[in-house]
């Protein structure tokens, strides 16, 4: 059996439009946090692109506890007219944001300071 594998980011969430990193994994579950309107239609539409590229074949969903992971999963599975080939949303810890450290609920421009960070530094942990 041959197994694939499809990678899906988060919709458009609240962070994303006020350019605010969301990093702490006790933020992060906060619906406050979630998805936008738009970000729920752009998990429809990536819902709706995956069960097309399935074709019938069983799919498991592995998610990110944050919110805004948590519901683009269920927004994908709500797309699903089969429930036959879908079984439920696994949640797995490991699948998260990065924390950002000093910068977690600051402005998304600080995004910039770590990747330089990174770098120049590939075990730098400055930032989180």
């Amino acid at each position: 059996m041959r197994h694939e594998y499809v990678l899906c980011r988060h919709g458009q969430s609240v962070p994303n439009v006020n350019g605010t990193i969301v990093s702490k994994l006790s933020d992060g579950v906060d619906c406050e946090f979630g998805l936008t309107v738009l970000g729920r239609q752009q998990a429809r539409q990536a819902g709706r692109e995956l069960w097309n590229l399935a074709g019938g074949r069983p799919v498991v969903i592995i998610s990110s506890p944050f919110s805004r992971a948590l519901q683009t999963a269920r927004e994908i599975m709500g797309t699903q007219a089969n429930e036959a080939t879908l079984h439920e949303v696994l949640v797995d810890d490991r699948l998260r944001e990065r924390y950002f450290g000093v910068f977690d609920g600051g402005s998304s421009e600080n995004y910039n300071v770590t990747w330089t960070c990174d770098e120049l530094d590939e075990n730098s942990s400055e930032h989180g």
